[in-house]
């Protein structure tokens, strides 16, 4: 049996994080909670809300911060977690539905949604590298049941949806395109399919993974007129004496523990290292024990 209660208004995240030993964590804002639990360990029940505004972490301003979580028989719900920051803004939502006497199994549903998320504005990237931007939205869901096999804890995924678009990428302060990709569940096996025209290229990217053990997949992916000399300018490579077009297929099928692939590419117009190069193909076979 257990039971909590807490309240706490306008405390300071950077004081708390110093009397919990965390002073190293480079957080700060303003916090209220409330927290009311009771039941047992097995199964709690209650609620607790968490918000942090006018915040930052790593550096990372944010304008508010607010988490909910409902304890009730069996089941802990998440509705919602959402992040609202001058970056853009992220929600969470999610349940988990358990045992009366566990806590560490069940079967849980969540969902993740972004919205015009600015790579620009995060400074974590731009440390990296300066020239990054685009806009970055997402929409996912998925289901997973997390049972204990031979004493061990396993996770099975199933019902994965999810719709990604990033529009108007930047790197190195170069143009890199746009990409969409999106996923679907049906009768077990992922669909997914993936498009960009990065570097001004033709990319796509068509496959379906089967949500069993070592999943199962197969996979085909398609380049064409990819031009070397800006894939490497973007990559920050630009310095490299290299220029061409390149288009090239692949197949991929098998498990995680036994994959087979082929690849085959063209290289047209292309000059490397000053020498001039009117066409290059080749292939490539790829198993778990050879390739060739």
């Amino acid at each position: 049996p257990l039971a909590a209660n807490l309240t706490m208004r306008n405390g300071d995240v950077a004081d708390l994080l110093s009397l919990a030993g965390e002073s190293s964590i480079p957080a700060s804002g303003t916090v209220s909670a409330d927290v009311h639990v009771n039941g047992t360990y097995g199964d709690p029940l209650g609620s607790a809300t968490l918000q942090v505004v006018n915040g930052s972490a790593y550096e990372q301003a944010f304008t508010r911060l607010y988490a909910n979580v409902n304890l009730a028989d069996r089941l802990i719900t998440l509705a919602p977690l959402s992040l609202v920051s001058p970056a853009g803004r992220i929600d969470v939502n999610g349940t988990f539905q358990h045992p009366r006497d566990s806590f560490t199994t069940g079967h849980a549903q969540f969902r993740v949604a972004t919205t015009n998320i600015q790579l620009a504005d995060i400074k974590m990237l731009q440390k990296q590298n300066a020239g990054v931007g685009g806009v970055i939205n997402l929409s996912a869901s998925a289901a997973a049941d997390v049972r204990q096999v031979n004493k061990q804890d396993e996770v099975t995924v199933s019902n994965i949806a999810a719709d990604l678009s990033a529009r108007s990428l930047r790197v190195q302060n170069q143009d890199a395109g746009d990409l969409t990709a999106t996923a679907r569940t049906v009768s077990g096996t992922v669909n997914y399919n993936v498009t960009s025209n990065f570097a001004g290229s033709n990319i796509n990217v068509t496959g379906h993974t089967a949500l069993t053990k070592d999943y199962p997949t197969t996979a085909d992916a398609s380049i064409q007129n990819l031009s070397v000399e800006k894939s490497l300018s973007i990559a920050g490579e630009g310095a490299l004496p290299a220029r061409g077009n390149l288009s090239a297929n692949a197949h991929v099928a098998g498990t995680l523990q036994a994959p087979n692939a082929d690849l085959s590419f063209t290289l047209a117009r292309a000059n490397v290292y000053q020498e001039p190069i009117n066409r290059l193909q080749g292939s490539v076979h790829y198993s778990n024990t050879v390739m060739n």
